[in-house]
C-alpha cells in the first residue's frame, strides 16, 4: 500500500550516499508507479523547465532533448 514505505533522497540502490553535495530544486511525488513513457515525458518536461535540454536525454536514445522533443 506504500504507507510504510521508506525512501531517502540521494540514496543509491545499495542504500548509501546520504552525504551527497546535490542541490535539489524540485521533488515530484506520484502515488503510483509510472510507465517508461511517463518517466521519459516527465524527464523531458523537467529538462525543458530547468534549461537542461542540451545535457539530458530523457528517452535514452542517445540524442539530447534539445534535438529530440518528446511528444
Amino acid at each position: 500500500d506504500g504507507v510504510n514505505d521508506k525512501f531517502q533522497i540521494g540514496a543509491t540502490s545499495s542504500g548509501g550516499g546520504g552525504n551527497s553535495k546535490v542541490k535539489i530544486g524540485e521533488v515530484l511525488y506520484y502515488n503510483r508507479v509510472l510507465s517508461s513513457q511517463e518517466i521519459a515525458k516527465t524527464s523531458y518536461y523537467l529538462s525543458k523547465k530547468w534549461g537542461m535540454e542540451n545535457i539530458v536525454d530523457s528517452d535514452g536514445d542517445g540524442t539530447m532533448d534539445a534535438s529530440d522533443p518528446i511528444q
